[in-house]
């Protein structure tokens, strides 16, 4: 569940998991549905009171710019994705937040996510049960545990030094 419901992500949710009909043709594949959005929002912007977007979200605003929704789901993904791919395949539970920076202080997703595992670039909160009290917190992770040796931080004295011949 989206913390601010966004009634475009929705849709595009829903048709995305709506149950296989294949006998009635019904099913679209995820780039169809991304396809079919792009085309319905870029109507959108040329006739805003008589689109389709519009019937399938009577509060969408008026719309100013056409959505290359295919440029982006064709454009190469974060190396973060491959991180995720590999903790799902070792059967974690993976949620996504997005626009919450609270590095080191898993607390303060506890009390917005109520205990789910949390992560981004770089930091990753993890569930964990006290042993002897049977709470549920959230603990960090060592990067050493999950991260792969990608976009680790470089030495301030090399920062330094190439911000020094950006200058020149």
């Amino acid at each position: 569940m989206l913390k601010e419901e966004d009634p475009l992500i929705e849709l595009i949710r829903e048709w995305i998991m709506a149950p296989i009909d294949e006998s009635a043709g019904l099913q679209l594949s995820t780039l169809e549905v991304f396809t079919l959005v792009e085309d319905m929002i870029n109507e959108h912007v040329k006739i805003p009171h008589g689109s389709r977007l519009k019937k399938y979200i009577p509060k969408v605003k008026r719309m100013f710019m056409p959505l290359n929704l295919m440029d982006a789901v064709h454009a190469e993904s974060s190396d973060m994705v491959t991180v995720i791919v590999e903790l799902l395949k070792k059967g974690k539970v993976v949620s996504l937040v997005t626009a919450a920076g609270y590095p080191g202080e898993p607390q303060r997703y506890e009390a917005r996510l109520r205990g789910v595992m949390g992560g981004e670039c770089n930091y990753l909160h993890i569930t964990s049960r006290d042993a002897d009290t049977g709470a549920v917190s959230l603990r960090v992770v060592d990067p050493v545990e999950w991260k792969d040796g990608r976009g680790q931080r470089w030495d301030q004295a090399e920062v330094d030094q190439l911000l020094d011949q950006a200058q020149v």
